[in-house]
């Protein structure tokens, strides 16, 4: 991916040209993003595919990186926090039990991993 570029293509065609465009266009292929990880989740089995989301997406993927030992600072770039501060705060939520909880709730059983 180049330097502002996408991983995923999902905001081409839309107007970003404004920073009130971009809000708008974000939050419509969320939107759309979200209707569909809740049918691939309906699809898959889950037992509460309706609380699957882009946002439990990225504190899975926020998680998964912190188990795996990346830190702070990588964690920022693969979440494109503007700065470290806002990384540490977003990581200070997340303790072992939480993350067992969140798991629990939206997939309605314990983490294979265990």
């Amino acid at each position: 991916v180049e330097a502002g570029g996408f991983v995923l293509p999902l905001l081409d065609g839309y107007d970003l040209s404004t920073p009130a465009k971009r809000r708008s266009s974000v939050s419509a292929r969320n939107a759309y993003a979200n209707k569909v990880l809740k049918k691939l989740a309906k699809r898959a089995g889950l037992a509460h595919p309706e609380r699957v989301t882009t946002h439990l997406a990225r504190h899975s993927l926020a998680a998964h990186l912190l188990e795996a030992g990346v830190g702070a600072h990588g964690i920022k770039e693969v979440l494109r926090h503007a700065s470290v501060t806002t990384t540490e705060r977003y990581l200070q939520g997340f303790s072992r039990d939480l993350l067992d909880q969140s798991y629990l709730a939206a997939f309605g059983s314990k983490r294979e991993d265990e």
